[in-house]
């Protein structure tokens, strides 16, 4: 007994050195790095000639050191918290000033994290939150890189609730995950392809009740070839995809596979398995959403697609039923709606579908508050009905 006390004495000596060891470095390489950028912006802001190369190569490397600070110091625990995200998600960086900015991104989020979670375990709110490979990213970096760059041209769009179609009353839940009919998550990576991901949940619903095909649609055409509506990695309307593909076909991802960039529309014609029939889209801005008419149409077809204004915190989402305060109304986001149920605590909610990758979320999946508008989810919802190269129509609610 009195071995095994020594010998875990030495173990928590050993540990607590290693950490010393980390935060000392830590501090160091801040030190550091705050210096080299105060002399560099001191040399610019003082010489009247233009900036060396090798300035602008600096500040470049630097661009963001001004906001790389954080108050108070990092503990001992964030910075093991941070060496096991960084083990976890296999992370290297190109420079220790780029590594330091990057540490302090993910210790800012997990100081959010850990506050927020408490409250979750208080039963005070009602999601929890967690580190994604992407938390070494700020915020802002991520509303750049995972959202629209442009919000989409919206024109033509049926607005209120007249002319809908007539559907039958929605079950009380559904899932199209346990039926089949929603394909492995993927990621847009810095591609703003949200638009051409989001429509995919819809025909990717479609091909598999229709037996068309099981496989995953090629997001990569969407994002070249349509051409109205649409902008590459910048902005798109997933009805505009949907209208290019009457005629342009749909094609599966292992024939024009996805590149995270867009490029020139090239692609053969024989590979295409479908087509768009009819494209639908509905807009009710004008009436604050309509939660029952978008449960209807998933209940009786199957996935769509809808927008969403992200709040920062959607990034740190984990697990349980969200919501948030902080929403705003412009269209920045597109996923889709793969199903719906009741929270016996929280309340009603949409599944949804993302497309940051399966380190996201739920496995990529997330519950989002129904029924409230939240982050003008309840705003849009666009999908299709579609056709086989034969032109047999599939019916919508077969």
């Amino acid at each position: 007994m009195k071995m095994i006390l020594i010998l875990s004495a030495v173990v928590a000596i050993a540990i607590a050195s290693q950490q010393d060891a980390w935060k000392s470095r830590f501090n160091s390489q801040m030190v550091r790095m705050n210096d080299k950028v105060d002399g560099i912006f001191k040399k610019s802001s003082s010489s009247s000639s233009s900036e060396s190369i090798e300035d602008k190569s600096l500040i470049n490397r630097f661009k963001d050191a001004l906001n790389c600070t954080i108050d108070p110091p990092p503990t001992l625990d964030e910075l093991y918290q941070f060496y096991q995200w960084v083990q976890k998600y296999n992370k290297s960086y190109y420079t220790p000033e780029n590594r330091l900015c990057r540490t302090i991104h993910v210790i800012r989020h997990i100081r959010q994290i850990n506050a927020h979670n408490v409250l979750y375990e208080q039963g005070l709110v009602s999601y929890k939150r967690g580190l994604t490979d992407f938390s070494d990213y700020s915020s802002e970096e991520n509303y750049d890189r995972l959202l629209l760059k442009e919000a989409p041209i919206i024109e033509d769009t049926l607005q209120g609730s007249t002319d809908l179609p007539i559907l039958p009353p929605a079950r009380d839940s559904v899932d199209w995950r346990n039926e089949g009919l929603v394909s492995p998550v993927g990621s847009q990576w810095k591609c703003g392809s949200c638009y051409a991901w989001g429509g995919a949940v819809a025909l990717e619903g479609q091909l598999r009740k229709c037996k068309i095909s099981s496989e995953s649609v090629s997001i990569q055409l969407m994002v070249d070839c349509p051409n109205h509506g649409v902008w590459g990695c910048s902005s798109g309307w997933p009805y505009y995809v949907f209208k290019w593909q009457m005629s342009g076909g749909i094609l599966p991802a292992s024939k024009y596979p996805y590149k995270d960039t867009s490029g020139k529309c090239n692609y053969n014609k024989s590979d295409v398995i479908a087509y768009v029939d009819t494209p639908y889209k509905f807009n009710f801005t004008d009436v604050g959403g309509n939660a029952t008419f978008i449960k209807q149409v998933v209940s009786a077809t199957g996935p769509v697609s809808i927008i969403i204004c992200v709040d920062k915190s959607l990034f740190q989402y984990k697990s349980g039923v969200y919501t948030t305060k902080n929403c705003c109304n412009t269209v920045k986001h597109v996923v889709g709606i793969v199903g719906y149920g009741t929270d016996p605590k929280f309340g009603d909610y949409w599944i949804i579908k993302n497309s940051w990758g399966t380190n996201w979320g739920d496995k990529g999946f997330a519950k989002i508050a129904r029924g409230n508008n939240l982050c003008i989810t309840e705003n849009y919802v666009q999908y299709a009905s579609l056709k086989d190269v034969n032109g047999r129509k599939c019916d919508l609610m077969s």
